[in-house]
C-alpha cells in the first residue's frame, strides 16, 4: 500500500476501516537525501485517512543519522508524520538518546527534516554519563552538527558521576 503517491513502506498487517482509513501494524518507513539515509521511523501502529497528509503513530522509534555515522535514537508513546510537510511531531514521554551519551528528556517534539532539526517548547531535561543535568523550556538542536540550544529558564546541575 502506498500513502498519497508511491512511498515505500513496510507493515506487518494492514487494515481498511469501514470509514475509509487505514490501520497498519509494525510500519517501518526511512528517508533519504542526495543518496544518503537521513532518518527512519518505526511504530507499532499507524492510522490515515486517504484525504489527510497526516499518519497517526503508536509506538514511535526514529533513528536520525548524522553524516559521520552518528546516531541520535528518539522514542515515544505517540506522533504525527505529515510527509508534504516533512514533519514529524512526537508526544508523550519523549526521549532522545544522542550519538555522544546525553539523555533528552521532554513531553513533545518536531522534528523538520528540511532542517534536519528537533524542537520543543516544552520542558526539557538533558542529562549525561558524566553528572551533568540542564534543564530548560524550549530547545532546538541540530541533528548533524549536535549543536544544541535552550531557549528559556536555563539550569545546570553538576553532580559527582562517581556517586
Amino acid at each position: 500500500y502506498s500513502i498519497k503517491k508511491k512511498i515505500p513502506i513496510t507493515v506487518a498487517d494492514i487494515e481498511v476501516t469501514r470509514d475509509g482509513g487505514v490501520k497498519l501494524e509494525k510500519v517501518h518507513y526511512s528517508g533519504s537525501k542526495e543518496g544518503r539515509l537521513f532518518w527512519e521511523l518505526d511504530a507499532e501502529a499507524a492510522s490515515f485517512r486517504k484525504d489527510e497528509d497526516i499518519v497517526h503513530l503508536k509506538g514511535v522509534k526514529l533513528k536520525l543519522y548524522a553524516s559521520d555515522g552518528g546516531v541520535h535514537t528518539l522514542t515515544s508513546t505517540d506522533g504525527d508524520y505529515s510527509g508534504a510537510a516533512g514533519l514529524i511531531d512526537v508526544a508523550g514521554d519523549v526521549r532522545v538518546d544522542t550519538n555522544d551519551g546525553f539523555t533528552l528528556r521532554t513531553e513533545s517534539l518536531s522534528y523538520r527534516s528540511s532542517k534536519d532539526l528537533l524542537s520543543s517548547e516544552e520542558l526539557v531535561e538533558i542529562a549525561s554519563n558524566s553528572g551533568m543535568r540542564v534543564s530548560g523550556t524550549g530547545m532546538e538542536m541540530e541533528v548533524e552538527s549536535g549543536r544544541l540550544k535552550m531557549l528559556s529558564g536555563v539550569r545546570t546541575y553538576l553532580t559527582d558521576a562517581a556517586n
